[in-house]
């Protein structure tokens, strides 16, 4: 999730008025992306026939604005669901793209029809869970079956290896991750090590080609295959993909007012906001008055969080300020020096567009070490070991006392921000490359 309109949309200098270039990358020659989109065009003497599952969102939503060359006003991140339009256009591909959203209706826009495919609903624990997610894999090859698709693309999290139906049917299996199957920095429990493994075999012998939205993403994927050599087909980075000047670095707040922190994102206590909270109340303990805390977003625990800081008495130096409209969200992030993505070791976070955000607007982050952005980020960040609330306001505390190392920190986000509007590493490009390389093989 990154800034926006629960906080996955908006921040300083939000302007949308540009002309919207296409995602994947153009380069001359046969090599790369071009290359691979050339021969894809006419690899099966036909159109290629691509069945998409995106998953949840609105999928369709930015099908229209994408459809009408224009970005989806709802986000600051390209969505990755616009990517696969691009890359789906670069390769004249005939396709059907399910979310398992719940909007209704279908849109068609050339040879790309979109369209709802909710997700069964029912066991929600123990065996019947199980058996469920086996069902939806094999539901989603019976949906392409359907299309008579040459590729199955899967962007939802489901059970792996009911994909190996595909298989069977001679049909290729492309997978994009964008979530880790356990927190970053920790170790699975045998008991979850036991049911990963059958998503070891997955990409041994189904998955012919993994995106995956963070380094991290993809090296557990090595692990469970039992190594990169075992993989049946290329794991690769994608990163996520901005606009220039949607996000525009501006200065921190003038010296002599207090040093500010904020978390913007659910409030959910796996999200680590009551250890932020621990960390507040400890500095505030130790330097009256001198840093600020400002909480933005919804969540379950909202009422749970505002109630802790009530018992705190911390409501003079802490502000929770639920949900934003997007022009308010601007406001605080400009008014912010650093923000705070403290996630704990009981959330299994893909990625976090938050510190990334915060970076191409000109401000460092502290994250946990469960937090993936970091492999990204470099200096843009400062990492804590997850579930400590003293190493938060430790970090706080060395940003807020020492000029120069902010200064350090806030200069590295300019360093980091190329690849984020790189499209080379874009998902669009990837896809197509993977593609390309997926149908370059022998089948089975």
């Amino acid at each position: 999730m990154g800034f926006g309109v629960q906080w996955t949309g908006a921040v300083a200098g939000f302007d949308m008025v540009h002309e919207m270039e296409t995602t994947v990358a153009v380069e001359q020659g046969t090599g790369g992306a071009s290359g691979a989109a050339e021969r894809l065009r006419s690899v099966k003497g036909r159109p290629l026939r691509v069945y998409v599952m995106a998953g949840p969102g609105d999928v369709r939503g930015t099908f229209e604005y994408w459809a009408k060359g224009e970005d989806d006003p709802a986000n600051v991140a390209i969505p990755y669901s616009h990517q696969v339009y691009d890359a789906l256009r670069a390769i004249s591909a005939e396709a059907l793209v399910e979310s398992s959203g719940r909007h209704e209706g279908e849109t068609t826009h050339g040879t790309i029809t979109v369209r709802a495919r909710p997700r069964y609903r029912w066991g929600k624990g123990g065996a019947m869970y199980h058996l469920r997610e086996v069902m939806y894999g094999l539901s989603l090859v019976w949906a392409a079956k359907r299309f008579r698709a040459d590729v199955l693309v899967c962007m939802d999290d489901t059970f792996y290896a009911g994909l190996w139906l595909a298989k069977v049917l001679r049909m290729k299996v492309v997978v994009s991750l964008h979530n880790t199957f356990w927190a970053r920095g920790t170790e699975p429990s045998a008991k979850r090590w036991r049911k990963l493994r059958w998503n070891g075999w997955a990409w041994r012998r189904v998955v012919d080609g993994t995106l995956g939205v963070s380094p991290e993403v993809v090296r557990q994927v090595e692990r469970l295959a039992g190594g990169a050599e075992r993989l049946k087909g290329p794991a690769v980075v994608q990163v996520p993909q901005y606009r220039r000047g949607v996000l525009r670095v501006e200065k921190p707040p003038a010296e002599g007012g207090p040093f500010t922190v904020m978390y913007a994102g659910r409030l959910e206590s796996v999200k680590g906001v009551f250890l932020l909270l621990e960390a507040a109340v400890v500095l505030e303990r130790e330097m009256p008055g001198r840093v600020r805390w400002v909480f933005c977003g919804g969540g379950n625990a909202i009422e749970a969080f505002k109630a802790a800081v009530r018992e705190e008495g911390a409501k003079g130096y802490v502000e929770v300020l639920g949900q934003l409209e997007r022009e308010q969200v601007v406001e605080r992030v400009r008014g912010a020096h650093v923000l705070a993505s403290p996630t704990t070791t009981g959330f299994a976070e893909g990625l976090a567009k938050v510190p990334i955000e915060a970076a191409l607007s000109g401000r460092p982050s502290v994250v946990s070490s469960v937090v993936p952005a970091a492999d990204l980020l470099g200096d843009a960040v400062v990492e804590v070991p997850a579930d400590d609330a003293e190493a938060l306001a430790d970090a706080v505390r060395r940003l807020a006392n020492d000029a120069a190392e902010y200064e350090r920190h806030r200069a590295a986000c300019a360093e980091v921000a190329e690849a984020f509007y790189d499209r080379r590493q874009s998902l669009a490009t990837r896809l197509v490359e993977v593609l390309g390389g997926v149908f370059s093989k022998p089948s089975g």
